[in-house]
C-alpha cells in the first residue's frame, strides 16, 4: 500500500528488515536480537519504555479472562472448563 509520508521518511527502505523480522516473528526466533540486526544500514533506537508493549498485551488478555469470567460465573449457567 503507498503511502507518501509527510516527513519524508523512506518506507521502502525498511520493508527488507521489517520482513525479516515478521517472519523471525511468525517463527519465534529472533527475539533476542537488537533491533539493529534486521537492518543493514542505522537505525534509532525505540524511544518507549521497556515492558510497553508487554504491558499492553497482559491488559488485553485480562481485560478478556475478565469478560469470559462474568459471562461464565454471572450469567444464567455456570460453566466448568477444562
Amino acid at each position: 500500500m503507498y503511502h507518501e509520508d509527510p516527513t519524508g521518511a523512506d518506507h521502502l527502505k525498511y520493508t527488507k528488515g521489517l520482513t525479516q523480522a515478521l517472519d523471525g516473528y511468525l517463527n519465534g526466533l529472533g527475539f533476542e536480537k537488537e533491533m539493529q540486526n534486521w537492518f543493514d544500514f542505522p537505525v534509532l533506537p525505540t524511544r518507549h519504555t521497556k515492558g510497553l508493549i508487554e504491558g499492553f498485551w497482559q491488559e488485553k488478555y485480562r481485560k478478556r479472562l475478565l469478560q469470559t469470567y462474568d459471562r461464565i460465573y454471572k450469567g444464567q449457567k455456570r460453566v466448568t472448563i477444562m
